[in-house]
């Protein structure tokens, strides 16, 4: 049984929930669970709150608008509203957006505790275009950027022809409980036209960010 403890212990120590503090040898609540209760409370509303910032998206875009929690070791997609556009991206609510090679996987990625990245990028990267990082070097660095800059973006790495960006949601903790995403075809939505959309992007974001009582300080970090 003590074996057991130890084992569970150890996964929720990887997964950011529980801390170890080698001096007392005693064990906390760590900051991924902060996050997870954080998410857990509002999610009932989160769905809601992020509605009218989908379809803002949408209509300043014309793209396909999704919103996108972490759940697990992947990005989960929890609504989305489609382009007007006769050629448009699918989404499949639940489907998992891949850490590695999707815009809203890489920046929920990226926005998490060291354990949980040095968990993802510890497996296989499996590839799905010439596009896709294999690479957890290169993934290291990518996310990296991605914390740096604000956002992340997707071209043509877990599909042909499909092009993505995100930008983070913050909770009353401050800390980033969803994405907003933004993706349509490549040969339309280029990196040209995503990062024209960017502002739109950013201020929906920020925007849903406020109604669940986000930082200021953190919203202006975005």
């Amino acid at each position: 049984e003590k074996h057991t403890v130890s084992r569970l212990l150890g996964s929720l120590v990887a997964g950011g929930l529980v801390e170890y503090n080698q001096d007392t040898g005693r064990y906390r609540l760590g900051l991924g669970l902060v996050r997870l209760s954080s998410l857990v409370t509002g999610r009932l509303d989160l769905r809601v709150a992020a509605r009218p910032h989908l379809e803002a998206l949408v209509e300043s875009t014309h793209e396909t608008a999704s919103l996108s929690i972490f759940g697990g070791e992947q990005a989960v997609t929890v609504d989305f509203v489609p382009s007007p556009r006769t050629v448009v991206s699918v989404v499949q609510l639940g489907r998992p957006s891949l850490v590695h090679c999707t815009s809203v996987g890489k920046l929920l990625l990226a926005f998490q505790t060291d354990a949980v990245r040095a968990r993802a990028l510890a497996g296989a990267l499996p590839r799905f275009t010439p596009r896709t990082i294999v690479s957890p070097s290169v993934l290291r660095a990518e996310l990296a950027r991605i914390r740096e800059q604000g956002y992340a973006v997707a071209e043509e790495e877990r599909e042909p022809e499909l092009n993505a960006i995100a930008a983070p949601v913050y909770g009353a903790q401050g800390y980033v409980v969803a994405a907003l995403g933004l993706q349509g075809p490549a040969h339309r939505f280029d990196r040209a036209a995503m990062l024209r959309a960017l502002p739109a992007l950013r201020t929906e974001a920020a925007a849903l960010s406020r109604t669940l009582g986000a930082p200021l300080s953190a919203v202006k970090s975005a």
